[in-house]
């Protein structure tokens, strides 16, 4: 998860319990990343090389990840309990491939849902002939938008 241009580059990472994440600042300043979620804390305090050790995530759920120094910063790392999930593109599309024919129960997740609604779960029926689509509507875009970069480096 790089910093670039004081932001977190991919701001959205899925990984498997017990996978590291490694946190390069490509930036031209320094960062302090951190995480006070409840399944995997940790606390990287000023650094500004790419060099930096990789982070164990080994406890399911999702982290919220964000920079000590720069507020409106956010990452997030989902940690599945297995390879079958998938992250969607720019479209909002995602596909997770290699299910066999069965009933799964799905567990969907958003950054901008609502914390009470953070998680749904969708159950599907699967069949080796068929294609199961979702659609979720995620209503209004209510994100904090980041600092504005401006001509004054009040924000270093």
């Amino acid at each position: 998860m790089d910093q670039l241009d004081r932001e977190f580059i991919d701001n959205v990472v899925t990984i498997v319990a017990g996978s590291y994440v490694s946190f390069p600042n490509s930036d031209d300043i320094q960062h302090h990343v951190y995480s006070f979620s409840d399944n995997n804390s940790f606390e990287l305090p000023l650094y500004s090389s790419t060099d930096t050790d990789p982070v164990l995530f080994d406890v399911p759920g999702v982290t919220v990840v964000g920079c000590n120094i720069h507020d409106w910063m956010l990452g997030y790392i989902y940690v599945g309990e297995s390879h079958l999930m998938g992250k969607s593109d720019a479209a909002g599309s995602a596909r997770i491939t290699g299910l066999d024919a069965g009933d799964y129960t799905f567990k969907i997740w958003h950054e901008r849902a609502r914390r009470r609604d953070q998680f749904s779960t969708y159950n599907a029926s699967v069949s080796a002939e068929a294609t199961t689509r979702v659609e979720i509507d995620l209503g209004r875009d209510r994100r904090i938008r980041r600092a504005p970069t401006g001509t004054g480096k009040s924000y270093h």
